[in-house]
């Protein structure tokens, strides 16, 4: 039996994300992205959403349910806990995720690791909650983020610059990654890597 959002199609996707991020366009652009390619990973159960906001990703995958869900936000939670996605819901801290070892065989984590501090030591607690052979799947915003501000191009280096230092100001950007150094060697000491990359490239 296929799951509801299995029959979502990329003009539906784009029509519902679109009605929900309706305030702001440039954040239509990068869901309809992560959607689109979150859509196409296989995400075996039981699933935690770490960093879940108020779940409207986890609302648009093709999976039946998300084991739980965890974020620091209790507006997102409230909201969040009104959708039929989950079957648990936890306020917490990701450097003490409050589940035993092995409990999950996928870990998801939607552009919210870019705004989580002690970054090794998640890292470490999400290779304790994966059981073996499990998937951190995740998305994030790249060193290369700052190519695609408006500014970059009319070719206005030192605003563009001053520009992405103010936007990550404003949405609490305390991580900036690359998939071919500081991802990489950070995991290299927690999981195997089986694909890492830009969703778009320089």
């Amino acid at each position: 039996m296929k799951h509801k959002t299995d029959r979502i199609n990329d003009k539906i996707l784009f029509d519902r994300v679109c009605e929900y991020y309706w305030r702001s366009p440039s954040l239509i652009f990068w869901r309809v992205c992560e959607l689109t390619l979150l859509r196409n990973v296989n995400m075996n159960e039981p699933i935690l959403d770490l960093g879940c906001g108020d779940g409207f990703i986890a609302s648009m995958l093709k999976v039946k349910r998300i084991s739980a869900g965890v974020d620091i936000n209790d507006a997102a939670l409230l909201v969040a806990k009104g959708r039929d996605y989950y079957e648990s819901f936890t306020k917490g801290d990701a450097c003490q995720l409050p589940f035993p070892d092995e409990s999950f065989n996928t870990v998801l984590s939607n552009c919210a690791m870019e705004h989580m501090q002690n970054i090794e030591l998640v890292l470490k607690e999400i290779s304790r909650v994966l059981r073996p052979h499990g998937k951190l799947i995740m998305t994030v915003p790249s060193e290369i983020y700052e190519n695609f501000f408006f500014l970059n191009f009319l070719k206005l280096k030192k605003l563009n610059t001053k520009a992405v230092e103010r936007h990550n100001i404003r949405q609490a950007h305390l991580n900036v990654f690359s998939p071919n150094k500081t991802v990489q060697h950070i995991l290299s000491h927690i999981y195997k890597i089986f694909a890492s990359g830009y969703h778009f490239k320089k």
